[in-house]
């Protein structure tokens, strides 16, 4: 039996979007950006409807279009200190979630020592992680799957390309 899940990510800025995916009457997994204005409130609210909600964790990015970093970035030059800290962080902004997802880390998350320190934390929360797979040589899963972590690896990326329906239609034909 196949299992499709969907996550929509990249919430925490702005309430609207993310009541108007609560509204909508699907399941589906609302992945939360940490430490943004909105972060907890959309978890809270996600959780109160039934939904399964992620802490969309920022990671260290090979080509980045913006200098700076994103609230919670994860970055293969912090030491494992600062690292596990900003892990910490990260989850408690981001209360009642039942796993994490990489937002961006085509860097951080081929690093194998980095992603063994993020499975640790996950591990002592009994989350899962589901890996985005910014990156082809991508260490996450793997590493998640050494803890004994639930662990998952997308498949089809369903992104919003602006106005062009015809690109996402097409990725829905794919996951179809």
């Amino acid at each position: 039996t196949a299992v499709v899940a969907i996550v929509i990510d990249d919430l925490g800025q702005d309430m609207k979007p993310a009541q108007d995916l609560l509204d909508l009457p699907d399941r589906i997994t609302l992945g939360v950006m940490p430490r943004l204005p909105y972060s907890k409130k959309i978890a809270e609210a996600a959780r109160s409807s039934g939904r399964e909600v992620l802490v969309h964790i920022p990671m260290e990015a090979k080509v980045r279009a913006e200098k700076r970093d994103a609230p919670g970035m994860l970055r293969s030059d912090m030491t494992p200190m600062e690292f596990i800290a900003a892990v910490n962080e990260d989850l408690d902004s981001v209360p009642g979630a039942a796993g994490t997802n990489n937002h961006e880390g085509s860097a951080l998350t081929e690093n194998r020592e980095a992603m063994t320190f993020l499975m640790s934390e996950l591990k002592a929360r009994n989350l899962f992680f589901l890996d985005s797979m910014t990156n082809p040589k991508s260490a996450a899963y793997t590493v998640a799957k050494e803890f004994g972590l639930k662990a998952a690896r997308r498949d089809v990326f369903l992104d919003n390309d602006g106005d062009n329906h015809a690109a996402i239609r097409k990725q829905f034909d794919e996951l179809a």
